[in-house]
């Protein structure tokens, strides 16, 4: 078995109403990813998957159960703790692209860079070289209104890449995109997936979105229901 990026146990994330009546928005959730996975997370609307989401991305605590990320007990860590553990470790890619309208494809990229050891020279290298990964050779110095959904898109993964991360949150990555770009986003998912190796967790509500991935995640009513293989992956990088 690959290595093991994260493990939930018996996780919950509950909420206390000011009348003392508590509500599950996560109960009783246990799910693994090993090195390597493309795990696509799928469900209705207030099924539990983006709490579940934000739990994966250390971005929220859960009031029950234990969570492992590499080496680290989550819950044995400090807030400062979590924060740098996630931004060493963690790459984002978000349904509104969360980019920074003054800053042009490039600058957006290098952000994610800004604390680390190497020289801005060095940032910007890496940043260019990743916009030609993903296809935007010809974009380097345009400012976001200037791109489509599809190509805003292709910038949050490229940021989402230059820290080198062992494990991508993709939080409905292609939800507000046109067919086109939808399947050139997913495709490239796929082929950093393939290719790089790179440990995917997806978060969507769409049942084709989700045959991106290697496994499927289903959730209902604040729970895994179904944990299996996708056996018949489609292929969004041929399109086939």
């Amino acid at each position: 078995m690959s290595n093991l990026i994260l493990e939930l146990k018996q996780v919950g994330k509950c909420y206390v109403a000011p009348s003392g009546e508590r509500a599950y928005a996560l109960r009783d959730v246990n799910l693994t990813v090993h090195e390597g996975e493309f795990v696509s997370i799928m469900g209705p609307s207030g099924s539990g998957k983006t709490t579940l989401a934000n739990i994966v991305g250390l971005l929220s605590e859960p009031t029950e159960g234990h969570v492992r990320f590499l080496d680290y007990q989550v819950q044995d860590l400090s807030d400062d703790g979590r924060t740098k553990l996630r931004r060493a470790h963690l790459g984002f890619v978000f349904q509104d692209y969360m980019l920074i309208e003054h800053l042009n494809v490039t600058e957006n990229v290098m952000l994610a860079l800004t604390l680390s050891r190497y020289s801005r020279r060095r940032i910007r290298e890496k940043a260019e070289e990743l916009l030609l990964r993903v296809g935007l050779e010809a974009h380097l110095r345009k400012f976001p209104k200037q791109l489509s959904g599809g190509q805003k898109q292709r910038v949050a993964i490229a940021r989402a890449l230059i820290k080198r991360p062992k494990l991508i949150l993709a939080d409905e990555p292609a939800g507000a995109l046109d067919p086109k770009s939808r399947r050139e986003v997913l495709g490239l998912l796929q082929e950093l997936n393939v290719e790089r190796k790179s440990t995917i967790v997806m978060v969507t509500h769409q049942s084709e979105d989700a045959l991106a991935g290697t496994r499927l995640v289903q959730m209902q009513n604040s729970k895994i229901v179904s944990d299996q293989p996708i056996t018949n992956r489609f292929n969004f990088r041929l399109g086939a």
